[in-house]
Order: C-alpha cells, then sequence, then structure tokens
C-alpha cells in the first residue's frame, strides 16, 4: 500500500508538526481510515492517552486499528492479567475501555489486514486463558498492509 501525498501530508503534519490539542480538533475532520491507522501506527505512546482515547471513540476507527492500538499498548499484558494495576491506573482504564469496545462489536472489519504480533508460543497461551468471544484478540483478517513507518 502506497498513501497518497495528500495522506502523507496530513499524518506528518498530525505526527510531527501539530500539538495535542490541534490534532484533537483535526481528527475530528478526518474522514478516512487508513490515515487513523497509519496515524496510531506511528503514534509516540509516551505521549499519553488522550489522542488515543479520542481514535477509540472516532467513527472511522476500524477493527483493525483499534485491535492494532490494544497491542501497541501492551494489551497482551492485560489479556494475561486483568487485574487492576493500581499503579499505571491510566494504561489500565484506557486499556480495558478498548478491551471492552473492541469485545462490544464496537468497530467494524475492515480490510486493513491485522495480524496479532504475537509470537506462536504466545498465541499457544493465550489460546488456552481465553475465552471464545476473545479470540478476537488472536485472529488475523484483511489483505491491505498499512504498517507504514513514517
Amino acid at each position: 500500500m502506497i498513501m497518497t501525498e495528500a495522506q502523507q501530508r496530513i499524518i506528518n503534519h498530525l505526527l510531527y508538526e501539530a500539538n495535542d490539542d490541534k490534532v484533537i480538533k483535526a481528527l475530528h475532520g478526518i474522514k478516512d481510515t487508513d490515515i487513523i491507522y497509519i496515524y496510531m501506527f506511528n503514534y509516540n505512546w509516551d505521549n499519553g492517552f488522550d489522542i488515543p482515547n479520542e481514535i477509540i471513540n472516532h467513527p472511522y476507527c476500524d477493527l483493525s486499528t483499534a485491535l492494532m492500538m490494544f497491542y501497541h499498548a501492551d494489551g497482551d499484558a492485560f489479556l494475561e492479567d486483568k487485574r487492576v494495576n493500581e499503579q499505571l491506573k491510566k494504561w489500565f482504564d484506557f486499556i480495558k475501555l478498548l478491551y471492552s469496545l473492541i469485545l462490544g462489536c464496537k468497530y467494524k472489519k475492515s480490510d486493513i489486514k491485522f495480524s496479532p504480533p504475537l509470537s506462536r508460543v504466545q498465541i499457544f497461551k493465550l489460546k488456552k486463558i481465553l475465552s471464545p468471544n476473545e479470540n478476537i484478540f488472536i485472529e488475523e483478517f484483511g489483505n491491505r498492509n498499512l504498517n507504514i513507518i513514517v
């Protein structure tokens, strides 16, 4: 998949030129699932959860984007141990909400490729502890790879 020049300009602006408030405001006008996915694929999680919280509630956030974000935010640790982590309260609140939204079928599948970033051993271990409805976290789907580093 090759980004258009317009998509690349928007993503570069959001990643490297705009502050969080401007990014959040700009996100409200974006109606392109590809931009949302590529932006979040390149998001620096050290910048906090304000923007990711906006994205998970964005009408153009699809299932591939939600699952990619889940794993980029160390969601696999949550799948292994769902107990409250008071030391990482903001992370826990975010990951639990995203987990619930994914299981609640908030997001539609698209043709954007999602492949869980897990080894075969990790998938094997998770299969033992996940309920059938949680298998969405270890399934692959889609065919357009948008894992593009900007």
